[in-house]
């Protein structure tokens, strides 16, 4: 009876501990580029990550432990993580016997994804969008716009300086017919959600660094403190066992003491 009542609190604390080191998927279908990329990212903010591949070749999946799954998520989130897909539409969107006016578009929108690729070949670039509005054959579109014009939204890292007129002579160059002075471009710089800690893993535990020492003599502590009630109870278990193991003619002498001479006489 004893050894179950033991056996209970560490079964509980191992089951704990099995809970917090859960690992959980965090994104699939993702290239193995792509996969260290997010790795990279989330072990830099303290995040352990681990990577495995997927059921279809070529595909493989991110996974971080239980507890850390939304901030990995929320860092994720703020560098624009996964990449969206940047693949032209296929022709197969468009109809059997496609259309000028579909032709174009699908042109506009190839266009405008090579374009948003080679923008974020530029480091410290997070994120790229770019439109493109391009003149259409007079036959076709007799009201199309004259001249091209484009739009584009740069989201980049803070500590890279990187001017609307560089993207916009940058933009200008990669398609034809396209001056610098009709781009439009927009700069953001990526502004954190909330001050970054820089954090470490203790056991199962995901902690400021700053406080893994004041953990460490507490779980110390608490081990003692453990160490000496094991102890209390192994003693005061021993005690009952030889109180009970006594015979009861003993424990009546040792109660009432030994019997006087002049008793015995």
């Amino acid at each position: 009876m004893t050894s179950n009542r033991h056996i209970a609190p560490t079964l509980l604390i191992t089951l704990c501990l099995i809970g917090c080191s859960q690992q959980v998927e965090l994104h699939h279908g993702l290239s193995e580029a792509e996969a260290n990329t997010i790795a990279l990212l989330l072990e830099s903010q303290g995040i352990p990550t681990g990577k495995r591949a997927g059921s279809q070749s070529g595909q493989w999946i991110v996974e971080v432990a239980s507890p850390h799954r939304i901030r990995a998520l929320e860092a994720l989130e703020e560098r624009g993580l996964p990449r969206r897909s940047q693949e032209p539409p296929q022709e197969g969107l468009m109809g059997l016997i496609p259309t000028p006016s579909e032709q174009q578009e699908a042109h506009l929108l190839r266009l405008s994804a090579r374009v948003e690729r080679s923008l974020l070949t530029i480091d410290g670039v997070l994120d790229a969008r770019v439109h493109l509005v391009l003149p259409s054959p007079p036959r076709t579109r007799p009201d199309a716009p004259v001249e091209a014009k484009a739009s584009a939204l740069i989201k980049h890292e803070p500590e890279v300086t990187l001017t609307p007129e560089q993207l916009a002579a940058f933009i200008a160059g990669a398609v034809p017919g396209l001056s610098p002075e009709q781009v439009h471009v927009i700069t953001s710089p990526l502004t954190p959600k909330r001050e970054v800690v820089a954090l470490s893993q203790y056991g199962p535990w995901l902690v400021a660094t700053e406080s893994v020492q004041s953990l460490r003599l507490s779980l110390q502590l608490l081990v003692c403190l453990w160490f000496l009630l094991l102890v209390g109870l192994v003693v005061y278990q021993f005690k009952i066992r030889s109180s009970d193991e006594q015979p009861p003619q003993n424990r009546r002498e040792g109660q009432h003491g030994a019997p006087s001479p002049d008793q015995r006489a």
